[in-house]
């Protein structure tokens, strides 16, 4: 498993899945639901950190995490940015004059790193106008999904099926 809190400093945590990448973002009914899981990002915060997230966050859920993680709840800014159809969510950001708080949260992390869902144009020119790296992958060759139940080959066998 990636530990995304591996060197110095803090994330800013954009849970990006109102994104281009995916679908077209005309897609709305889509994005909305894949943005559903958003808040399982806030596993991924430590005291510091800032979750930006398309999706509220339940207080129940909030309470159970931070109570697993043995994370203090007011030390993880939260940032819920509303629907806003066909942006991206780090383009809507600004839309809801969301950027310049989330610039001086920034301010007060100068190590603070950038882990958006994914890294899309509009994730990126987030990072740049922060000023804040984007926390690498791994490096090296992308690893190979596990072969499907009944063979490593692909093939299918039998009537009707390819040889």
């Amino acid at each position: 498993m990636i530990s995304e809190h591996e060197g110095p400093g803090t994330l800013v945590i954009l849970a990006n899945f109102v994104s281009p990448l995916p679908v077209d973002l005309t897609e709305a009914a889509v994005l909305r639901q894949w943005a559903e899981q958003a808040p399982r990002k806030l596993w991924l915060a430590r005291p510091g950190d800032v979750l930006i997230t398309p999706v509220p966050l339940s207080e129940p859920f909030r309470r159970y995490v931070f109570h697993r993680l043995g994370v203090p709840e007011r030390s993880v800014t939260v940032i819920t940015v509303p629907d806003t159809p066909h942006l991206p969510t780090a383009q809507a950001l600004a839309e809801h004059h969301l950027l310049e708080p989330l610039r001086a949260l920034v301010a007060e992390r100068p190590t603070a790193r950038l882990l958006p869902t994914a890294l899309d144009e509009a994730s990126a020119a987030l990072a740049a106008d922060l000023r804040s790296p984007v926390v690498p992958r791994p490096a090296g060759p992308f690893r190979r999904r596990p072969a499907p139940p009944g063979g490593s080959s692909g093939r299918r066998t039998g009537p009707g099926r390819r040889r």
